[in-house]
């Protein structure tokens, strides 16, 4: 029984969304959290030094 002037409670649940699957937006992931900078750079360092030794070889 709720009246015009007060407001409704938001913080329910969330409805869930198409075909079941439901949204999450909580970061409470476990692991190691890194930027997607940093991941590129590790790709892009790793790619570099794979074509380094292709061209200079060691053995």
């Amino acid at each position: 029984m709720s009246s015009k002037g007060q407001k409704k409670d938001k913080s329910g649940q969330m409805p869930s969304s198409q075909a079941g699957l439901l949204t999450f937006f909580g970061d409470d992931a476990k692991g190691i959290k890194l930027s997607p900078i940093v991941v590129m750079g590790g790709a892009l360092a790793i790619i570099v030094i794979s074509i380094a030794l292709r061209v200079f070889p060691i053995i």
